[in-house]
């Protein structure tokens, strides 16, 4: 976080924003269990299903490192769904990270199909080291 934002400052942000939301009928809801949030986005019509890397049988989504939001209309019906984690890659690089299908598998040679594999040609995904949100 930035030296001269304050916590309070985010959460002022984070409030008002949910205000403006309701107001307009977007009603805000977060979690960390994912076993729901695959649950809920599993019935949402034309959705492909949720990626691996947020799916609790595949992926190490412990709490405080990872969470979901999901938004419904004034009829309760789902309008947005949006999930993140926290990688923590201080011994290694996206680059590795991805390649190695940890992004998506907490034990790849358990869940990966035989000959899986990913290459990132991106040479900033070598560079990007440290605490990654995706």
């Amino acid at each position: 976080m930035l030296s001269n934002v304050t916590a309070l400052e985010v959460s002022k942000y984070i409030y008002a924003a949910d205000e403006l939301g309701r107001r307009s009928g977007l009603h805000l809801a977060m979690g960390d269990n994912f076993e729901e949030y695959v649950g809920i986005t599993r019935r949402i019509a034309g959705k492909v299903p949720t990626f691996p890397s947020f799916r609790p049988d595949c992926a190490d989504l412990q709490s405080g490192t990872a969470f979901w939001i999901i938004g419904r209309d004034r009829d309760g019906k789902v309008a947005y769904v949006q999930a993140m984690r926290l990688d923590d890659l201080s011994n290694t690089s996206l680059a590795e990270h991805l390649g190695s299908l940890r992004a998506w598998f907490a034990d790849p040679n358990l869940k990966a199909g035989p000959g899986s594999s990913f290459s990132c040609y991106a040479p900033s995904a070598r560079r990007i080291t440290g605490l990654v949100a995706y």
